[in-house]
């Protein structure tokens, strides 16, 4: 079976639905990242790593096209961001949930590919909850595939002691230089002053943090750690998924 939801005829569809395959939609943003990286880090690598995920695990799921935009009103005093408010971002989220439903798909997710998705839970939640009221029997879930990931965070501050990635620092860069080495633009990389916004949120105004959009050391970058994070990611984002598919699969 297809992993590419996009590749794959109504048929094909059909019989996805069929055997109950889990459908995941990625989100990500287009926003800046610094002087040195693409303004797509946050959409190019969700969709990327759930499909290899799938594909070389053998997991039974289709990945939607990536959701390109998303919130991201932090980082617009730096030119080239596209923001969508929240309620435009979980109207869209919604909608699209919304036809997978009525198609049949019984288990969805969404990957969350950015940290400023704030709401997504809630959203899905609400989503969930009427489904079950009518008697259906769905389940609609987010995983982190960035935040809130032990493994990937240990694995960072054993490649870069006191990492301080916020955005597109260490890590991030690391991981474009992996994968999309020549959209790196090594020779403006920064050396960044970054430091804790004062209000104690860091979806605020980006320009709080540095004065060049990226957060913690990127200089410290390289490819290899680049592959080791994405690893992890992947590792993670598998082990999630197994979970999600063993615990949601119907029984008779």
């Amino acid at each position: 079976m297809k992993v590419n939801y996009a590749e794959m005829s109504w048929v094909e569809v059909r019989e996805a639905i069929e055997k109950d395959t889990i459908a995941i939609l990625p989100t990500g943003c287009i926003e800046q990242h610094g002087p040195h990286l693409p303004l797509d880090c946050d959409a190019a690598s969700p969709e990327k790593a759930v499909g290899r995920a799938c594909r070389e695990h053998g997991l039974s799921a289709v990945v939607l096209p990536v959701l390109p935009y998303g919130p991201a009103i932090e980082h617009m005093s730096f030119p080239g961001t596209i923001s969508l408010s929240q309620e435009t971002h979980l109207r869209v989220v919604r909608e699209i949930v919304a036809s997978l439903l009525q198609h049949g798909f019984r288990r969805i997710v969404i990957i969350r590919g950015c940290g400023g998705h704030l709401g997504l839970e809630a959203a899905v939640y609400e989503l969930w909850s009427q489904q079950r009221r009518q008697g259906h029997d769905v389940f609609i879930e987010v995983a982190p595939i960035f935040a809130g990931m032990e493994e990937v965070q240990a694995v960072a501050q054993r490649l870069f002691p006191n990492c301080q990635d916020v955005h597109a620092g260490e890590g991030e860069t690391s991981m474009v230089l992996a994968t999309r080495p020549h959209l790196v633009a090594m020779e403006r990389v920064p050396q960044t002053r970054s430091q804790a916004p004062p209000h104690g949120s860091w979806w605020a105004r980006a320009e709080e943090i540095s004065e060049n959009g990226a957060a913690g050391e990127p200089r410290r970058a390289s490819a290899e750690a680049g592959r080791e994070l994405l690893a992890a990611l992947e590792q993670s984002l598998v082990e999630w998924l197994t979970e999600f598919d063993r615990r949601t699969r119907s029984r008779s």
